[in-house]
């Protein structure tokens, strides 16, 4: 349900908009963002298009908790070395490991 949100209106389906937040997540992970070009191409979108929801995902992804989109992604991952792939059994512990000591912050443990 789009309803009442930054993307009511949009063409697209929410798994769309899912992928494309994963995507802007995963280059900001590494304090990149994914170019207009590499989305216009990648996702058959007019150029106009790509600024658009790469501004509004942007957007929508840094508000509070996340956005309505970020609600539903983990939008917290932590830092990764530049040659870490995504996927990996290094990656899941990484995160894994980022969990836990995020579980015990809140808890007042760390």
């Amino acid at each position: 349900m789009k309803s009442g949100t930054d993307l009511h209106g949009s063409h697209r389906g929410l798994k769309f908009y899912f992928g494309l937040a994963e995507e802007i997540i995963q280059y900001r992970q590494r304090n990149d963002m994914p170019t207009l070009r590499m989305l216009q191409d990648k996702h058959g979108m007019a150029y106009a298009t790509a600024i658009k929801l790469r501004s509004k995902l942007s957007a929508d992804l840094a508000k509070f908790h996340g956005g309505l989109l970020g609600r539903c992604i983990c939008v917290n991952f932590p830092r990764l070395p530049q040659d870490m792939v995504f996927g990996t059994d290094a990656h899941l512990l990484l995160l894994e490991r980022e969990m836990q000591r995020h579980r015990w912050r809140e808890l007042g443990i760390e």
